[in-house]
């Protein structure tokens, strides 16, 4: 009689996750040294890597601890705990970077939404309320906790999607 062996989800998603998150890392340091933190292509392309680092734990799982097969819940579960894994990581650096690294950074984004805002065409007086509004709550912990809820949520959403093409199930015979 084969041994069937116990598989732990979470073992394999923190290891894949943790690297994520460290990819992360890498990136913002990067992107940080190069001044374009708060540019949106860095976002874009940080969902890539994002979207990169799901499908890759998710086949190494299903590949090397499961024997090839993977369920639609099990995979989305995967990306998931993987997005977790990494939005804590990078949750923790961004809290860092803003507080003790840059923290030029918190004034940087501010003048960044004034000048989208007048762009917008928004008269002063509302500019003035909305950045006495963000300037209340833009601090280094709100801005690192935004990050972890933004990775999970968006590798939650792509889970959602590269599930469907990395399920994979056990036809059985009768």
């Amino acid at each position: 009689m084969e041994e069937q062996r116990e598989v732990s989800i979470l073992k394999s998603t923190f290891n894949y996750g943790v690297t994520l998150g460290l990819v992360f890392v890498i990136y913002q340091t990067i992107m940080w040294m190069l001044g374009l933190t708060i540019e949106n292509i860095t976002g874009y392309i940080g969902y890539l890597i994002l979207i990169a680092g799901i499908v890759l734990a998710t086949k190494a799982f299903r590949d090397n601890e499961l024997g090839g097969f993977i369920t639609y819940g099990k995979s989305l579960a995967t990306g998931l705990l993987v997005s977790l894994f990494a939005s804590i990581v990078l949750s923790v650096f961004i809290y860092v970077l803003h507080k003790f690294i840059d923290p030029g950074l918190v004034d940087k984004s501010l003048a960044e939404v004034s000048r989208r805002l007048y762009e917008g065409g928004f008269t002063e007086e509302q500019i003035d309320t909305a950045m006495q509004l963000q300037e209340r709550v833009l601090t280094p912990f709100v801005i690192a906790i935004g990050q972890l809820f933004n990775t999970v949520f968006m590798g939650f959403l792509f889970s959602l999607i590269t599930s469907i093409f990395l399920k994979k199930t056990k036809i059985l015979q009768a």
